[in-house]
Order: structure tokens, then sequence, then C-alpha cells
């Protein structure tokens, strides 16, 4: 029986996709290694633009509240002391002034508080892509793909050495004296009968 080249070759395209996979897969780990690390990176960096967001919004509102204190202080030392024997309304103008700068000054703190989450939500999304990318880069596990099929020989392939043996016999027979003639098989023997 003839060895089977099939089998052979079969054999070495599934050594050749088994090298190549576990080749990709140390791959895949050595860059899933530095997907991780990344994504450690990058949630620093979004812990650290919350704490300056936070601290630059602090900051802010600290400043506005130093001015509203200048400002009473302001309208407080402005005033003379009330001894009596004035108007209800003495002094109503300084106050509504005060209350007109206090209330300025609190709007601009809660503009500060606003502009606070609008940053965060643009810290966030900047977070969010950074991962994809992180994730992008990582790629897809390694597949193995379409195991190495074996094919088997046709009737035909298995019939072809039979085949190549008779047609072998055949042009033995034609190259016979007698045979060609249209004798029979057996005729041949008679020479040596005699």
């Amino acid at each position: 029986m003839c060895a089977d080249p099939n089998k052979q070759a079969a054999e070495l395209e599934k050594q050749k996709k088994d090298f190549a996979f576990h080749g990709n897969q140390i791959k895949y780990i050595n860059s899933a290694a530095n997907w991780e690390k990344n994504n450690q990176r990058i949630g620093m960096g979004l812990s650290r633009a919350y704490s300056d967001i936070y601290a630059q919004a602090k900051q802010a509102e600290g400043i506005g509240r130093l001015y509203a204190e200048k400002a009473y202080k302001e309208a407080q030392a402005g005033q003379p002391s009330n001894e009596g024997g004035r108007s209800r309304s003495w002094g109503r103008n300084q106050t509504l002034a005060l209350l007109a700068k206090t209330s300025d000054i609190e709007n601009q703190i809660r503009g500060v508080q606003l502009n606070k989450h609008i940053l965060g939500r643009g810290a966030e999304i900047q977070y969010q892509s950074a991962m994809a990318q992180n994730r992008a880069k990582l790629g897809l596990k390694p597949q193995y793909g379409m195991p190495a099929i074996r094919t088997y020989a046709t009737q035909w392939e298995r019939l072809q050495p039979a085949l190549d043996v008779a047609k072998t016999a055949a042009s033995f027979a034609i190259g016979m004296p007698g045979i060609a003639e249209g004798t029979k098989a057996y005729d041949f023997l008679k020479p040596f009968t005699t």
C-alpha cells in the first residue's frame, strides 16, 4: 500500500497553524499586559482631571467668598452708626447695594459649580475615548481558524495505481509476438509443449 501524501501535507499544515496560533497567543498576552497598564494610566488621568477640576472650582469659590466678605466689610465701614432718631429707611440704599454685589458674587459661584460639572463631563468623555482607543489597540483574541483538513483519496485516485499496472501489462503484451496478431493467450505456450 502506498503512503498517503495528503496525510503528510495535512500534518504539515496543522503544525503551521499550531505554531502561528501559539505565536499569536503570546503576542496577545503581551499586548494584554500593555492594555492593562494603559487602563490604569488612563484611570489615573481621569482621577487627576477630576481633582484638578475640583481644586479650580474650590479656588474660584474661595475667591468669590473673599469678594463677598470684602464687599460686606466695605459696606459696614462706610455706614455711620444708627444712633436713633432716623427714618426706618435709613441705610437702605447701602444695604441694597451690598445685596446686589453679594448676588452677583453668588451667581458667579453658581456658574463655577455649573462649569465644574461641564468640565467633569468633558473629562469623562475623554476617559471613555481613551479607553476605546486602548481596547482597539489590543485587537481581537487570536483565532485558530479552520482546522487543517486531511483530504482522502477519491475512488478514482485509489484505482489509479491498478490502472497503471494494467497499462504496463498491456504494453508488454503488445510487444510480445503472437499476442498482437490476435492469437489466444494460451497459444504462445505451444512451442514449449511439443
